[in-house]
């Protein structure tokens, strides 16, 4: 359902001009809250500037159905080289993750012919899902809200693995006190960082880093593996690191009983069922 303020009724019941403008409220994972607009001038409405010195912004049609259907919008972020984000050129950090799980609010503005804003409607909202990444452009598809309601039922199924989240409520192993820091070393690639942790050479598989020093302050990854020294990244970064660069880093979990026990010796909060018996197929 679509609300419209009296204001702006009133304004869409006579005969016009009608001049319309895009508004991109987008919410960044870590709090940011970045206003733009397609429109050639500044917005000001509800009491914010949507500013128009942004990226090039491009979207698809929305559409408004009856039921629940997750709906999706493509947006096209085509930035200058003036554009940053996390204090990196916007593509990069987008590469680098800024914008997972972000979330997007589209508002359709109506603009009196002095491009004072009279209200505005709601006409997407969504969460940051599939970027493709072009060499001057990213393609987004975002999802609408809908997608919350996408959850499993039951919520707690038997499995031989555990069903809790490493780290979170329930399993309550401490990050903070698995957490070491390291430097990076010499011949370190985007994919692959050169350091010396301890530790058994599955310890810090399925893991996270971040880092804490360097152009790539506050960027974080997935470990995929460490063995002899070099630490292997599931995905890229957006650059490589410098040498002496510092960053934090901590062990995953696979899941298993024995991980549990040995590694983080939480056998009591184990939430797996490792007895179930093997499915057979009787002829």
């Amino acid at each position: 359902m679509i609300i419209v303020l009296n204001t702006l009724a009133t304004h869409l019941d006579g005969d016009g001009p009608f001049l319309l403008a895009d508004l991109y409220l987008i919410a960044m994972p870590n709090g940011v809250l970045l206003r733009w607009t397609s429109f050639d001038v500044d917005v000001s409405w509800a009491g914010y500037t949507w500013s128009a010195n942004c990226p090039v912004l491009t979207r698809g049609t929305t559409r408004v159905v009856i039921g629940v259907e997750v709906d999706t919008l493509d947006l096209t972020i085509a930035p200058r080289a003036s554009d940053m984000v996390a204090g990196l050129p916007l593509l990069a950090a987008a590469r680098s993750g800024a914008f997972d799980g972000a979330r997007l609010t589209l508002y359709r503005a109506f603009l009196n012919a002095d491009r004072s804003a009279i209200g505005a409607v709601i006409r997407f909202v969504g969460r940051f899902a599939d970027v493709d990444f072009g060499r001057s452009a990213m393609a987004v598809r975002v999802n609408s809200a809908a997608e919350d309601l996408s959850v499993q039922l039951p919520r707690n199924t038997y499995s031989p693995t555990c069903g809790r989240t490493l780290y979170a409520a329930g399993c309550d192993v401490s990050r903070a006190a698995n957490t070491v820091t390291a430097t990076v070393g010499a011949g370190s690639t985007s994919s692959k960082i050169i350091c010396a942790l301890s530790g058994a050479a599955t310890w810090w598989d399925q893991g996270g880093m971040q880092f804490t020093s360097g152009a790539l302050l506050g960027t974080r990854r997935t470990v995929k593996n460490y063995a002899s020294g070099v630490l292997a990244l599931f995905s890229p970064l957006a650059a490589s690191p410098a040498v002496g660069d510092t960053f934090e880093v901590y062990p995953g979990c696979d899941k298993t009983l024995e991980t549990c026990e040995a590694k983080f010796n939480n056998r009591a909060k184990f939430r797996g069922c490792p007895f179930i018996p093997i499915a057979e197929t009787g002829l």
